[in-house]
């Protein structure tokens, strides 16, 4: 899938990006922990119908919020933080690792 014309102006908005994306995808997110996350394009697919995604990230808050929006099927991680459920940003990510999902 060509999503860019050689020569032509390669910056998107997020919604632009969310647009190309479809349901079971697999996704990688760059940064680590709470650092240097595309927090933008992670609030994107929240307020999309993205769904069934597969999300290859270090875990952190990006990675709770869309497991607990129901977004992601399958996650694989490296490491993460886990914290007490409701003491920090990884709440959800938290939940989720206890969960099973």
């Amino acid at each position: 899938m060509t999503i860019i014309a050689p020569g032509l102006d390669k910056r998107l908005t997020p919604a632009e990006i969310v647009g190309q994306l479809s349901d079971g995808m697999t996704l990688g997110i760059g940064g680590w922990g709470p650092r240097r996350k595309p927090m933008a394009l992670v609030r994107e697919i929240l307020r999309s119908d993205l769904k069934d995604l597969t999300i290859v990230a270090y875990g952190g808050a990006d990675v709770g919020m869309l497991c607990a929006a129901g977004k992601v099927r399958k996650l694989v991680h490296g490491s993460a933080k886990r914290a007490k459920p409701g003491r920090s940003r990884y709440s959800n990510w938290t939940k989720a690792c206890s969960s099973g999902g």
